[in-house]
């Protein structure tokens, strides 16, 4: 568990700026899709 606590931290530590970026446009996207599925009904 410990090994894998610290791969996960280093992980996270070096591509935490990245993952945030990446995952926020992958928001944006999905509420952009959502709000266009909304109005179109």
């Amino acid at each position: 568990m410990e090994v894998r606590s610290v791969s996960v931290e280093m992980v996270s530590d070096s591509t935490f700026q990245k993952s945030v970026i990446d995952v926020s446009q992958e928001k944006l996207v999905v509420v952009e899709f959502s709000t266009k599925e909304k109005l179109n009904k």
